[in-house]
């Protein structure tokens, strides 16, 4: 990457690189003050200007982080990308294919994935920038108990909302793309916030959060983690005690918790992790259970779960694009199980050679006296099938596309803009949509790679997947020229635009499953 142009933005001047495409780009631009110390748990803080001109060709550190995985009995803490951890973290990257000239083009604007405990905005954006003609952006911002440790009245009204400063970190990005996006030759009235897995959840928790009224136009919630979950403050209380008693802290010491090194935050979350099971006020689990810690519905900075909020008329005017991959986030036997009690429903040593009393026996402690139920009702919807791919099936639709469904149902019925739904049958497991977004056949440092050739089979879906967002983040309509016409969801239809290698619109596809699964969820 040669050296590129000189921005100036409202806190000082960046200097950025450029790609061998064409594409200019600049990492590591901060839009926040360091949260470390006295700012801990506070809302962000403005970045003071400074003088001369800042590099910005090297990504910033990612918020410190602990996620624990077995290896050979032993907890493996992981932490991404070589750019380290440091609580000297509200940067962003912006990707532009155009400085010189007098467009402005929309804005995709990349919240990465992880839970709500993990990962890094620091990816490669500069193909979907080039192929779609458009500025990307993506962001760190605080994790884990650094962003989401409800504290209560005890540490005092400014820390009232600690257990939601993460999400506020991206309200405060979010202002700065408005104030700065132009001279980068984005436009600031035309932004689209997009995200997978845990970056889908913070999509989804932002239609909901008042602090985002108005900062983008256009949202895709891709294979959105836990979005079932409601996350009370009253369960809040209990996971956040948890970790406070690790860390030593009692009730309203503000100055130790201020005074703490970075480690004990890491220390104490996987200390309070190893004893995490699901709190009876989030509903009720399903399979994957991955977060102790999570924005708070407090009734103020996070008023009401999404679903509910945009039944009610919240984010009227922001075009809603929702859907999963196939098997989200499938997870083989054995691998990446994390070390906690909530992974009490590993998968069965016999999968791939179930039988019917094994596929019973396994649902049992989900369903209850529903589980025939259920289970007949998926071997109506697929014929033929083996008990090992029901259960893979109905995974999927309990933990993801039941939850997705749930939130398009709200935004159609709220009024506004549209929502539209889409289902990505090309492979299992997580990424794939990101994969096709992004176009990226190496490994994504914010996300799992898919695509592993320029080869790969899969690569044929990248003109259907790909614009169809850009169009979202152009017109918030996702149709264009290479798919099918794609009608908005409705609550009665529920119209599904099925990715595959002969894409189609379909009408409620899941009905059987989403009637057999509706008790639940």
């Amino acid at each position: 990457m040669v050296e590129g142009p000189i921005v100036e933005t409202a806190a000082g001047k960046v200097r950025g690189g450029m790609t061998d495409a064409g594409i200019h780009v600049f990492k590591g631009i901060p839009y926040g003050a360091d949260t470390a110390g006295r700012n801990r748990f506070l809302p962000p803080q403005p970045r003071e200007p400074w003088a001369g001109v800042r590099e910005a060709l090297s990504f910033s550190a990612s918020c410190p982080q602990a996620e624990v995985f077995e290896d050979n009995g032993r907890p493996v803490y992981y932490g991404p990308g070589p750019e380290g951890q440091n609580e000297d973290c509200l940067a962003l990257n912006v990707w532009t294919p155009g400085l010189n000239d007098s467009r402005r083009r929309p804005v995709m604007f990349w919240w990465h994935g992880g839970a709500w405990r993990s990962g890094s905005g620091n990816i490669d954006g500069a193909a979907l920038a080039r192929i779609g003609d458009v500025v990307v952006v993506s962001v760190n911002h605080r994790l884990g108990v650094l962003g989401y440790l409800h504290l209560g009245p005890a540490f005092g009204e400014a820390y009232s909302t600690g257990g939601n400063v993460g999400m506020l970190d991206l309200a405060a990005s979010l202002h700065w793309v408005h104030t700065n996006i132009e001279a980068f030759g984005g436009d600031p009235r035309n932004i689209m916030v997009f995200g997978v897995s845990g970056g889908g959840a913070k999509v989804a928790t932002s239609l909901a959060m008042p602090a985002f009224a108005g900062l983008y136009q256009s949202a895709a919630v891709m294979s959105g983690h836990d979005l079932w979950k409601r996350n009370t403050i009253e369960a809040a209380e209990r996971t956040s005690n948890q970790v406070l008693g690790a860390l030593g802290v009692r009730p309203g010491e503000v100055a130790k918790l201020q005074s703490l090194p970075t480690q004990a935050f890491a220390d104490a979350y996987c200390q309070a992790n190893s004893d995490l099971v699901p709190d009876p006020a989030w509903g009720r689990p399903g399979w994957v259970n991955y977060d102790l810690l999570a924005p708070v519905i407090d009734g103020h900075s996070y008023p009401a779960h999404p679903a509910d909020a945009l039944a009610s008329g919240a984010a009227k005017d922001v075009a809603l694009l929702v859907g999963i991959d196939r098997h989200d986030h499938w997870v083989p036997a054995g691998r990446g199980q994390t070390l906690n009690k909530a992974q009490s429903f590993p998968m069965p040593e016999d999968f791939g050679w179930m039988d019917d009393v094994a596929l019973s026996g396994y649902l049992q402690p989900h369903f209850g006296d529903a589980t025939e139920e259920v289970v007949e009702a998926y071997r109506r919807a697929s014929s033929g099938a083996s008990p090992s791919s029901l259960l893979a099936e109905i995974m999927t639709d309990f933990d993801w596309r039941i939850p997705t469904i749930r939130l398009a149902e709200g935004k159609a019925k709220g009024g506004g803009s549209h929502a539209f739904q889409y289902f990505n049958n090309w492979t299992s497991g997580a990424g794939s949509t990101q994969t096709l977004v992004f176009d990226q056949l190496q490994q994504n440092p914010g996300g799992p790679r898919a695509l592993v050739s320029p080869y790969d089979a899969g690569r044929a879906l990248v003109g259907q997947v790909a614009p169809a967002f850009v169009a979202l983040a152009r017109a918030g309509d996702p149709n264009h020229p290479g798919i099918p016409s794609w009608r908005r969801s409705s609550p009665q239809s529920r119209e599904t635009m099925i990715f595959d290698f002969n894409s189609r619109l379909e009408c409620d596809p899941w009905s059987i499953q989403r009637e057999a699964l509706s008790q639940f969820r």
